[in-house]
């Protein structure tokens, strides 16, 4: 009994730290949508229905994101939940080549997380690059590539996070005078290289997502070069891969939901040709997780 017990006082800060380790894993991989979703949106907002203006000679677009949100998840069997929050801000530039958008972007995002009892904050960069253009009018094409980089702080030892994700979207879009309908369908592969941490081994995830959905776009004019753009789009995500995170010798578990319906609200305001305005709700459900939240954007040209 005195050595059963003995045994478990050593176990359980291992178990704890796994718990934190595999809770840590699934949150990069999740969050890593954020810049990915703001650069779609950035390329919507460009070269799609109702799109801003080109830029006048001498004119260089610029664009920004700020984002927030908060989410939980629930752990499988007997492993604790997550909770946790996450803000940032992206930024970018484009230049317009031939019908092609091609831009570069990069982020700073800090999640504050917990597993159980336990907790860490997750700081964070992301650098990347994108394109996309449409055809005929009628068929659109969106890809970027992204790399960030996160440090972890938590209980253990601070430790180093480094991934990358590779992206592309397919759409097909019916377009009419006062509004637009777009079905869509997004892949992005995500790879995640974490560090060792305590008695928890370094491990490398990848994850598959498929996304597929339909915009809806409408438009309102205020006025000379005002107007104001609402779009709606409901989707449904499913993840396959490393879903199911864990260490072989069973410190610590966590896992990522199968299926996630998604819906995003947006609307944004033109003031006049050289500056928007838009806010943004996001909102993804699963079985086992659930989580909302709100993004602001700027536009601009000078």
């Amino acid at each position: 009994m005195r050595a059963s017990l003995f045994t478990c006082l050593l176990l359980a800060p291992s178990v704890f730290a796994g718990d934190l380790h595999q809770a840590t894993r699934a949150t990069l991989l999740e969050d890593a949508r954020f810049t990915r979703e703001a650069v779609l949106d950035r390329i919507q907002q460009l070269r799609f229905s109702f799109r801003e203006g080109e830029p006048e000679d001498g004119q260089q677009p610029y664009w920004a994101r700020t984002y927030a949100s908060h989410g939980s998840a629930d752990g499988p069997g007997a492993a604790p939940s997550r909770e946790r929050t996450v803000s940032g801000i992206a930024l970018g530039s484009e230049r317009w080549v031939g019908d092609w958008v091609l831009g570069a972007t990069a982020g700073l995002s800090r999640t504050e997380l917990e597993a159980g009892s336990d907790d860490a904050r997750l700081d964070g960069y992301q650098l990347g690059a994108y394109l996309g253009t449409k055809f005929y009018n009628q068929i659109g094409f969106k890809t970027g590539l992204l790399l960030d980089s996160h440090r972890v702080d938590g209980h253990a030892p601070a430790a180093d996070a480094r991934g990358g994700q590779l992206f592309g979207e397919l759409s097909y879009s019916l377009d009419y005078r006062d509004f637009s309908l777009e079905g869509f369908s997004e892949l992005a592969w995500l790879r995640q290289d974490s560090e060792r941490q305590a008695d928890v081994a370094s491990q490398r995830d990848e994850l598959l997502q498929a996304t597929f959905g339909l915009r809806g776009t409408t438009a309102w004019t205020l006025g000379p070069d005002q107007r104001l753009v609402a779009r709606v789009i409901p989707a449904w995500r499913r993840n396959s891969g490393d879903r199911r995170l864990g260490d072989e010798d069973g410190a610590g578990e966590a896992q990522l939901a199968r299926d996630v319906i998604h819906l995003g609200l947006m609307l944004d305001w033109q003031l006049d040709q050289a500056l928007s305005l838009g806010v943004a709700y996001e909102g993804d459900w699963a079985t086992e997780s659930r989580d909302n939240g709100l993004a602001l954007r700027m536009s601009l040209k000078y």
